[in-house]
């Protein structure tokens, strides 16, 4: 599977389809196991485990023994008629149940006709649906029984054999010194056969090796053991090359001790392979190590946690050191167990490839931890499954923010309930107001009454006139309490209203803000199953093609073959971190600008020569377009200029099958436009904003067209605006794809002021003494490794103080290689010591840190130079021979 840039919406597969896969998937390799098992080169028996019948017999075997198939099928394997001895071959059967295998080197049979024949018998028991069924293998080494006669009989052509043959082979007396060598041997060395005898082929160790061959040597022969040992041998071009030595004690006829006889071969291609793959694996375990997201490894057999990274450890709130081993389950809520056993069991059982759930983990403490679970299978070469990987993000804040708008609804609802009691009395103080408004009428109706009484009773007139004033003063008071009332409740049903807005307000902005945590969340996910498969891809390929290379039968072609695969792989790794490690820094604003002058068209030069070989492979033509100035500069951070360009081009031959991939730039007065078009895949119009965000691909299911991890175009899009410019896509389904992207540009043209490193014109090769400072055994290796090669004498301190001695003993060392983390001491408290020793002597910093501000940073406090891990040998030979011819 291949990652792609562009983001389309994840299609889940349904249960039916898979299980319909599943069983297609059975079919086939049932038939694939019957054609082989029909077409096999070796006689094949299948017999019932419990009773020992012949359950199938192949073509092979009928036509070997001569023999019919009704002679075989539901008899035991004790009653057939080659087997002559038939209570022998039942308790050879019995052995077979006990022990599960049995193996034969030379077994006699009889065939139909009365031939006698010698086979290779092989059987082991196996099981199929719960039943156990036994496999015996049948080979027919007639032939090659009697070629070993032969051989022995041609015992005086050994010399011509061995001169005829591609291993490096030597005898030795029993007086330990070597008497003979084959031709190969000699055309290896370059030397005649008498410089080689006695001791003289030590000559050709090298010399960090020969103490180690000597003792090996000895103490096997005073033993008369058989003995192989690794060493480095002098090739007739001056290359000292790894081979692989085995020595065996030589006795004649009578069993009478006469020394030694050996091989040696030529491992160099299998030892870069290992130097390769152990580089690679420190880097895996770096990525495990330092992951945002808590990874495990679990026993798919037993439960058990096998590994775990700190980040799994904080999220649990315990100690790496005390997971492992342990119940991966123990952790769990009991509350969340049940559901995580049952998609367990159905993952061992096959019938899902891995699942994802929310759990809450315990903590020692009690206290309770929201997690989000990925869980899939670790397959091997062989596809069989032994190991579980388990990923984990912290989602506690996620789950308590929505727990926050649970609780806020309930507020909203509580706040409504009042809402409608506040209405409810607003009803019953409008009756009141209502009631006493009759009560008003009723008093004046009296008033009315006391009026005509008044008439007859004038001194009751003048009492009721002052209670009636009285009255009226006491009605106006409460009409002025009843208005205040009145404006109260206006004010309050407000305030009311607002409150209601507001929270209204808040439950929106919950219900997006968990929106966008959820579609976070699937883009994480989506983005983690990606990082997994690019990382596992490229393992598979070094672990498959490095376990490949322990083939007895290898050829140096697949050597070759298999290292380049490996290498390549590796790489791929490498661009994964250095992707990942970019994202990051832009993301958290820690990437600096290097703004210089920069010469346009010869940064496109580089490209086209970079990406022409890999555009002709895929039937495509690259063109560069510039206009009529050659020498237009900008003023800008070269090295973001070209990460940008580089992946706009490799996107568009990645996407591209065949057709034309044009680049170059315009001039448009204050900005000068750049663009990368191709004839690929194209993409469609509602993509084109998305393509630029962080974590979205177009394809993020298992079903991917293309490779990688999808961080291109979100790292092009951070670098653009990081130099002060945009960039944007135009694009059409099937028809191509262009990019645009914009930076300042000033209007003058300043002359171009070239600062290379290294010469364009061949340099002399100048030989020296290196000192080479690093802990990591490997890399020191790697790097003596390629000096010597290229004929410098090579010095190594495995930490900082053994540097400094080196410098203060040995005055003619010329350059100096530093690591910049040793145990003991540092690389840089070392350079400043060497300084006050030998203020002149050049010293290069190597890190696997690779960022321009790490170089700035290290050259600022005082290195000569830097180099960047991994190493290539092109750029480590130029760059000392720089220093020792200046």
């Amino acid at each position: 599977m291949k990652a792609i840039d562009y983001p389309i919406p994840i299609k889940k597969i349904p249960k039916e389809k898979l299980k319909k896969t599943f069983l297609e998937n059975l079919i086939n390799s049932e038939a694939q196991y019957r054609r082989l098992f029909e077409a096999a080169k070796d006689g094949i028996l299948i017999l019932d485990a419990e009773t020992g019948k012949i359950v199938d017999v192949n073509p092979f075997l009928i036509e070997m023994l001569g023999y019919p198939h009704e002679k075989f099928i539901e008899k035991t394997v004790w009653e057939i008629g080659f087997l002559k001895d038939i209570a022998a071959n039942k308790e050879k059967f019995l052995e077979l149940q006990k022990k599960k295998y049995v193996r034969y080197e030379d077994l006699p049979l009889e065939t139909a006709d009365g031939r006698q024949i010698n086979v290779e018998f092989v059987s082991n028991v196996y099981s199929v649906d719960n039943h156990k069924l036994i496999q015996c293998n049948i080979r027919d080494i007639t032939k090659r029984k009697w070629a070993v006669i032969e051989l022995l009989e041609k015992e005086v052509q050994y010399r011509n054999l061995a001169d005829s043959g591609i291993a490096l082979m030597w005898r030795s007396g029993t007086d330990k010194l070597y008497n003979y060598f084959n031709k190969p041997w000699l055309e290896f060395t370059g030397r005649n056969l008498e410089q080689e005898v006695g001791n003289g082929w030590e000559e050709g160790i090298h010399p960090e090796n020969i103490g180690e061959c000597r003792k090996v040597y000895q103490k096997a022969f005073n033993k008369r053991e058989k003995f192989e040992i690794e060493y480095r041998l002098r090739h007739n071009s001056g290359e000292y090359r790894w081979m692989q030595k085995q020595g065996t004690p030589n006795y004649n006829s009578n069993g009478e001790f006469i020394g030694y006889i050996g091989h040696c071969i030529d491992i160099t291609d299998r030892k870069v392979a290992e130097n390769a793959l152990k580089e690679s694996e420190e880097q895996f375990k770096a990525i495990f190590h330092d992951a945002p997201l808590g990874i495990a490894v679990i026993d798919s057999l037993t439960g058990k946690i096998r590994s775990v990274n700190p980040m799994i450890a904080e999220i649990a709130g315990r100690k790496m050191a005390e997971m492992v081993n342990t119940d991966w389950m123990s952790m769990t809520h009991p509350d969340d167990k049940l559901l995580d056993r049952n998609n367990m069991v159905k993952m061992v059982a096959g019938e899902i490839n891995g699942f994802q759930m929310e759990k809450r983990y315990f903590h020692p403490d009690g206290s309770i931890v929201w997690i989000n679970m990925t869980i899939s299978h670790i397959l091997y070469n062989d596809k069989t499954l032994s190991r579980h990987l388990c990923m984990i993000e912290d989602i506690t804040e996620r789950k308590l923010a929505e727990q926050e708008l649970i609780i806020a609804n309930k507020e909203l609802a509580f706040q409504n309930e009042e809402k409608e009691k506040r209405a409810a009395e607003l009803i019953i103080a409008n009756k009141e107001l209502l009631f006493q408004n009759e009560e008003k009428e009723k008093r004046a109706e009296e008033l009315i009454i006391a009026n005509k009484e008044l008439l007859f009773q004038n001194e009751e007139k003048e009492k009721r006139a002052a209670e009636l004033i009285i009255a009226n003063k006491e009605l106006l008071f409460q009409n002025e309490e009843k208005e205040k009332r009145a404006a109260e409740l206006i004010i309050a049903n407000k305030e009311l209203l607002f409150q209601n807005e507001e929270k209204e307000k808040r439950a929106a902005e919950l219900i997006i803000a968990k929106e966008k945590a959820e579609e976070n969340d699937n883009l994480k996910t989506a983005f983690l199953q990606n990082m997994s498969h690019e990382i596992r891809t490229p393992l598979n390929g070094i672990i498959g093609f490095s376990t490949l290379l322990n083939d007895e039968d290898i050829s140096k072609d697949d050597v070759r073959q298999f290292t380049s695969n490996i290498v390549l792989s590796g790489k791929r790794l490498l661009e994964l971190v250095n992707n990942v490690l970019s994202i990051s820094q832009i993301q958290t604003g820690q990437i600096n600008v290097e703004r210089k002058q920069i010469l346009i068209n010869s940064v496109f030069s580089d490209l086209l020569t970079l990406f022409s070989p890999l555009a002709r492979n895929k039937n495509i033509t690259l063109n560069y377009h510039n206009p009529d100035s050659k020498f237009c500069t900008i003023y800008s951070d070269e090295a973001k200029l070209y990460q940008i360009l580089t992946n706009l081009i490799n996107n568009a031959i990645k996407f591209s099958n065949s057709g034309n991939i044009d680049f170059g730039y315009e001039i448009n007065i204050d900005m000068i436009q750049f663009y990368v078009k191709d004839t690929g895949i194209g993409i469609p119009h509602e993509l084109y904003e998305r393509i630029f965000d962080r974590f979205v691909q177009a394809e993020l299911g298992f079903s991917r067209g293309y490779e990688g991890a999808g961080l291109g175009l979100s790292i092009c899009k951070g670098l653009v605006e990081l130099l002060g410019g945009r960039i944007w896509v135009e694009s059409k389904v099937n028809s191509g794809t262009t990019f645009f992207f914009t930076l300042p540009y000033s209007h003058v043209d300043l002359p171009f002021q070239e600062n290379a490193i290294f010469s364009e014109s061949p340099v002399k090769q100048a030989k020296g003494k290196i000192l080479i400072a690093e802990d990591d055994f490997i890399s020191s290796q790697y790097l003596g490794r390629l000096l010597v090669n290229s004929g410098f004498t090579v010095l190594h301190a495995e930490n900082g103080e053994q540097a400094v001695e080196f410098v203060r003993n040995t005055p003619d060392i010329n350059v100096i290689l530093m690591d910049i983390r040793m145990p003991v001491m540092d690389g840089i408290e070392a350079m400043k010591l060497i300084r006050q020793i030998r203020p002149g002597l050049p010293i290069i910093a190597q890190t696997a840190y690779a960022f321009s501000e790490e170089k700035n940073k290290i050259l600022s406090i005082g290195f000569d130079d830097y180099l960047a891990k991994p190493v290539e040998k092109v750029n480590i030979v130029a760059l000392i021979d720089k220093y020792l011819n200046r």
